[in-house]
């Protein structure tokens, strides 16, 4: 249903219903698209803590046809350039409180691509949750009276949606592609698991950076059955 809430957060007090998602996703959409013109298939980097904007950007931008890159704003700016390396975002959502350390890191990866030839034209920036002198403010300043059309593909296993991280346990971070038939698939795998399991009253807390390395290297030492 329309007022089913899927999003709530500490940082800015805010709470968002699927009704609200599609309402403002497809309006910040709009914005986006009369402002900023952004062609099929560019790259926006959400470099944003855990909160509603972040859903609300993530949905907004793939309506617009592009790939979401997100990355952990709380990282270094040498780490922050490495993840931008790998995306090479056209557009940059950038958490205001972590903007120095972001623009930092632009200028690294800049520097560290163009030392391979490769020629990365500076991102445009849109600062969330706070306001940066100089910069648009999103989704403040790009929430448009209409909602954008919403596109359609015919084969969706081909389409990017999404370039993350990966942890780097074994190395640096490498690129990782999902197409929108991929979170589709999850979406219907997380169900066709456990429907009793998986319904509007559950609730899941993950703590996935230590879980990830426990689960995959605590095996190898131990036994399955301490690593489980």
């Amino acid at each position: 249903p329309e007022s089913h809430l899927i999003a709530t957060d500490s940082l800015t007090n805010r709470s968002i219903t699927i009704g609200e998602l599609r309402n403002r996703a497809g309006r910040i959409a709009n914005g986006l698209h009369k402002a900023l013109k952004p062609a099929e298939g560019d790259r926006w980097a959400l470099i944003l803590p855990n909160c509603v904007e972040y859903v609300e950007l993530f949905h907004a931008l793939l309506w617009t046809g592009g790939v979401g890159c997100p990355v952990n704003h709380a990282l270094k700016p040498a780490e922050i350039a490495h993840a931008l390396v790998v995306s090479r975002p056209k557009f940059v959502f950038a958490y205001s409180a972590a903007f120095p350390r972001i623009v930092e890191g632009i200028k690294i990866a800049r520097k560290e691509l163009a030392s391979q030839s490769i020629n990365w034209p500076e991102p445009k920036i849109l600062t969330v949750i706070g306001r940066v002198k100089g910069y648009p403010r999103i989704p403040n300043d790009f929430l448009d009276d209409e909602k954008l059309t919403i596109p359609h593909y015919t084969d969706t296993t081909t389409r990017v949606a999404s370039i993350h991280l990966s942890s780097g346990t074994t190395g640096k971070p490498k690129g990782v592609i999902l197409t929108h038939h991929n979170f589709i698939a999850n979406c219907l795998q997380l169900y066709a698991h456990d429907p009793s399991q998986f319904h509007s009253n559950s609730r899941t807390v993950a703590f996935t950076p230590f879980v990830h390395i426990a689960m995959t290297t605590m095996p190898l030492f131990f036994g399955p059955w301490t690593g489980m």
